[in-house]
């Protein structure tokens, strides 16, 4: 195990960065890079409401937000027996109905029902507990309070057998319990590049020297091992002018926090450690 401390490592950084333009000189990113999803234009966004209109439940509110994802709220009917079998059966409807508003058209059909998998974990539980805050432990992976709301994540956790973070479809229920809401997004187009200009010693370096301008004085220690091993390679959803992009990241863990250096720029997308990074 090889752990550094900071006056050992003045050394190593002196040979790492005594030639500014060698950390610099990375091969330039992919031309394709990155995937941007901008808001929509006026006539782009009257098309996407046209379609909507055609197919939507006139029981249904619905709206589509700047990017053309449609959030739904959909009202019981007074007939509606309020159980886990209904609501399962609802969800899929639902969903079924609203999948290209909500980036699911693209997904072959046996994966688009494997989403659905986690509704059959409620099939013994009666909703109706939920006022009490009675839930089955086997289903709270899918199921959570979230301020006293009752609501189900689907999260899309890979893109191309990469992590994606923060994305989901989700769904939950009025206060009144008179409807519930879906909302939330599926992404299907992500363009991903054959090579990474940074690989991931470069992605360490990056961190190590970052960390060694901005830490306070004092000892630190870098474990090398640790940081390699805890190392991945993931999809990060950036927030871009009135957009957002997909940045292919090196994800680094470091002793109190963690750094994502873009794998085709370079940068720092996110990192911290304390109060101070």
């Amino acid at each position: 195990m090889k752990i550094l401390t900071k006056h050992f490592f003045v050394g190593i950084l002196f040979l790492l960065f005594a030639c500014e333009s060698e950390i610099i000189e990375f091969p330039p990113p992919d031309p394709f890079y990155p995937t941007v999803y901008s808001a929509l234009s006026a006539p782009e966004m009257a098309e996407k409401l046209n379609l909507l209109n055609e197919i939507k439940d006139t029981a249904d509110v619905v709206e589509l937000d700047q990017f053309g994802y449609v959030n739904v709220t959909s009202f019981f009917p007074d007939t509606f027996v309020f159980n886990a079998h209904n609501i399962r059966q609802l969800s899929f409807e639902k969903i079924n109905r609203y999948s290209s508003f909500l980036g699911l058209n693209k997904l072959p059909y046996n994966e688009f029902q494997e989403l659905f998998n986690f509704l059959f974990l409620v099939t013994a539980w009666d909703l109706k507990s939920s006022d009490d805050g009675d839930v089955d432990q086997s289903i709270l992976e899918y199921w959570d309070y979230i301020e006293e709301i009752l609501i189900c994540s689907m999260r899309q956790k890979s893109f191309n057998n990469y992590v994606l973070e923060w994305s989901a479809i989700e769904i939950s229920f009025l206060d009144d319990k008179k409807g519930m809401r879906i909302y939330g997004q599926w992404f299907s187009d992500i363009y991903i590049p054959e090579n990474d200009a940074i690989k991931l010693d470069d992605a360490l370096n990056i961190v190590i020297h970052d960390c060694y301008d901005k830490m306070p004085s004092g000892e630190f220690s870098f474990n090398i091992e640790s940081m390699i091993q805890n190392s991945s390679k993931v999809i990060r959803i950036i927030d871009k002018n009135d957009g957002f992009e997909f940045r292919i990241c090196w994800k680094v863990l470091y002793q109190g926090g963690y750094y994502y250096i873009d794998t085709q720029t370079s940068e720092i997308l996110k990192g911290y450690r304390y109060s101070y990074l």
